[in-house]
């Protein structure tokens, strides 16, 4: 037995490395029984003994199948949900684009508008042709309404 062991001292651990003793095969390891080959029990009546497979129930194999079309069904859902947020995504990012376009673009036209309305102009024409003139402090009346926000005028307003 001590001649089918070999020493092995490549394996270093510091200054206090062991040394590993290895079998040359496996069977010859102290307190292990010798396999039998199947040719050697050829020439007995006895036959070798092996594990009868376990049978598997079919409520098993029932479970195992729905648990997995189980989880297949929310990994799909999973893919179909999460492309169904992509989609969204992008389209709320081509809205957002399309407003700031159209704010731009009614900035634009503001200030265009703006510009191209002279206020000399306006007050020219509003007194001359039209004849309106500046309301005096005397004219201006000031009205308190605790109902509500809106005023409907049926009559003149009397005056302080």
């Amino acid at each position: 037995m001590a001649d089918n062991i070999r020493k092995f001292s490549q394996y270093t651990d510091g200054s206090a490395a062991r040394v590993l003793e290895i079998p040359d095969r496996y069977e010859d390891y102290p307190g292990r029984e010798k396999r039998r080959t199947p040719d050697a029990g050829r020439n007995t009546r006895k036959r070798h003994k092996y594990s009868k497979r376990k049978k598997v129930s079919l409520l098993s194999v029932m479970i195992t199948m729905a648990s997995i079309g189980i989880i297949l069904y929310m990994c799909i859902s999973y893919i179909m949900l999460y492309s169904d947020i992509i989609m969204t995504e992008k389209e709320i990012a081509t809205l957002e684009s399309q407003i700031s376009d159209l704010k731009a673009k009614n900035t634009e036209a503001y200030d265009s508008i703006n510009s191209s309305v002279d206020l000399r102009e306006v007050y020219k024409i509003a007194t001359k042709k039209l004849g309106m003139v500046h309301a005096d402090s005397n004219k201006v009346f000031s009205y308190d309404n605790k109902r509500s926000d809106r005023i409907i005028q049926y009559s003149d307003i009397p005056a302080n």
